[in-house]
């Protein structure tokens, strides 16, 4: 007589392996599918970001050996020069590795076209200074006598930390926009600067407004300001959209999709990612870009629901109110009559 534990097992092993075919079939399936709609993987888009983990490596190998340069003018040794050696070698190999990266991450535009060249060609004299100058120090590590090549050796790695802090600000200017070091400045500082921009012939165009866009100005524009055109401006176009110009603001980016919709406020994308879940991927603004309010939404809303008027950041430094009608000058005293003048009374002759 078969025990209980096989009268138990046996079905569930037949089972299973009736069902085997069936599960490998689905899962056959299911691959083909995904392999079928999934988009094909693109090298650039998974290495590009890590442009912004590597670029960290050249700027403190240089800074390290420059700080270690200072340091042999006291205490020079042929040990020094070993690590120093080490040092530059390792800055022109990261050096290279987040140019490439940097370029991987400039073809995906998305950023202003100058800014983006200052930073590519200034990140690429980087990479050329740091290489030449760890060729160099190779002969100093070889001859510590040779005293013309020591002094080229500290040229080069000296113009190399001061390339790369320009190449850095330039793309901290890509990524926070030209104005994030001075977003807490005394506002004595700020007022300074844009007495000098407006010297240097770049002042804001002043227009009047048209009582329809009286409400973007007063109402929309301050909330674009603070939570859009950082990452959707002029110096910065993420998923190449801009909020600040009309022909970009409504037509949309990467996605073609229509942003705004006058008049239709929920079949616009605008609406559609500032509605989704703070924790969904396409939510607007990002997760850490600070969050739109109740108000400022219902706000957008209704200002596409009633036709959208928009106007362009660039031409209006400030809402044109109209010039107030001219004072009626006071109204003088009417002045009395005077009663003619009584003719003289003609002489009798004599």
């Amino acid at each position: 007589m078969p025990k209980p534990r096989a009268l138990i097992l046996f079905p569930c092993l037949a089972g299973v392996t009736l069902l085997v075919p069936e599960l490998a079939a689905l899962a056959q399936e299911v691959v083909r599918e995904t392999v079928a709609t999934a988009a094909p993987f693109q090298w650039r888009k998974f290495l590009a970001p890590f442009h912004s983990v590597v670029l960290h490596y050249p700027i403190g190998f240089v800074t390290l050996a420059v700080v270690l340069e200072i340091y042999s003018l006291r205490r020079p040794s042929p040990e020094l020069r070993e690590i120093v050696a080490l040092v530059m070698g390792l800055a022109a190999l990261s050096a290279v590795i987040t140019a490439v990266f940097g370029i991987l991450r400039a073809v995906g535009g998305g950023y202003d076209v100058k800014t983006v060249e200052a930073h590519r060609w200034t990140g690429i004299a980087v990479t050329v200074l740091t290489i030449a100058g760890w060729w160099v120090h190779r002969h100093v590590v070889r001859d510590v006598n040779r005293k013309a090549v020591l002094k080229l050796y500290r040229c080069l790695v000296t113009a190399d930390l001061v390339v790369l802090v320009v190449a850095g600000h330039m793309g901290g200017n890509l990524t926070h926009g030209a104005n994030y070091l001075l977003e807490g400045a005394p506002a004595v500082v700020k007022h300074a600067i844009d007495i000098m921009e407006e010297a240097t012939g770049n002042p804001v165009v002043e227009v009047p407004v048209e009582e329809a866009k009286r409400g973007f100005v007063e109402k929309i524009r301050p909330i674009l300001e603070a939570k859009c055109i950082k990452c959707h401006g002029p110096e910065k176009m993420k998923g190449n959209y801009r909020l600040d110009v009309a022909a970009s603001a409504f037509r949309g980016g990467e996605s073609s999709k229509v942003a705004i919709k006058p008049g239709d406020a929920f079949q616009s994308n605008l609406v559609r990612v500032i509605l989704l879940p703070k924790a969904h991927d396409d939510v607007m603004p990002p997760s850490g870009k600070g969050v739109l309010t109740t108000q400022e939404i219902v706000t957008i809303i209704n200002w596409i629901q009633e036709g959208a008027p928009f106007a362009d950041f660039g031409v209006l430094a400030k809402t044109d109110k109209p010039d107030p009608a001219p004072e009626a000058a006071p109204a003088s005293e009417p002045v009395k009559p005077t009663a003619p003048a009584t003719p003289a009374a003609p002489t009798a002759p004599k």
